[in-house]
């Protein structure tokens, strides 16, 4: 289905859905929530979408040996499936490149967070010169873009 013409026939709907009666049930902020859940399974299927494609592309940029983008693009991956699920469970967006600040947001189990740990300083250290990985001395080699691939695959 076309993205204007489902928004048309949700309108519709949501028209059709606030009779009088409707808003005395349900309370006159009834079809206001309706249209927000909508437009948050929007939002959030948009943003899963795109950690689908930023996934898609760190294979590419790996099979080519581009391992400074492949690690960002394995960073994007997560950092934009969070922010898909913190729509969709709290209906916010943060703006914010912090794996760990989302992981928190969303109560995630503290063994996820370890795990996506790494990471936190991949944003920063791939965009940038000078913003080294304390942790990885060569920064950006074959063996960190397969163990990131791993991770966020």
């Amino acid at each position: 289905m076309r993205r204007g013409l489902g928004r048309s026939i949700i309108s519709i709907w949501l028209w059709k859905l606030g009779s009088e009666e409707l808003r005395a049930k349900h309370g006159k902020f009834f079809i206001v929530q309706l249209f927000l859940v909508y437009m948050c399974e929007e939002k959030y299927r948009n943003w899963l979408q795109k950690a689908e494609s930023d996934f898609r592309k760190a294979k590419i940029l790996f099979d080519n040996s581009e391992y400074d983008g492949a690690t960002f693009f394995c960073q994007q991956c997560i950092e934009k499936g969070l922010k898909a699920f913190l729509i969709k469970e709290k209906r916010e967006l943060i703006k914010t490149h912090s794996v760990i600040l989302l992981a928190k947001k969303l109560d995630l189990p503290e063994e996820f967070l370890n795990k996506i740990s790494v990471f936190q300083p991949i944003y920063q250290a791939t965009r940038y010169p000078n913003m080294a990985i304390e942790s990885q001395p060569d920064e950006f080699n074959q063996e960190t873009a397969q163990r990131l691939l791993s991770v966020s695959g």
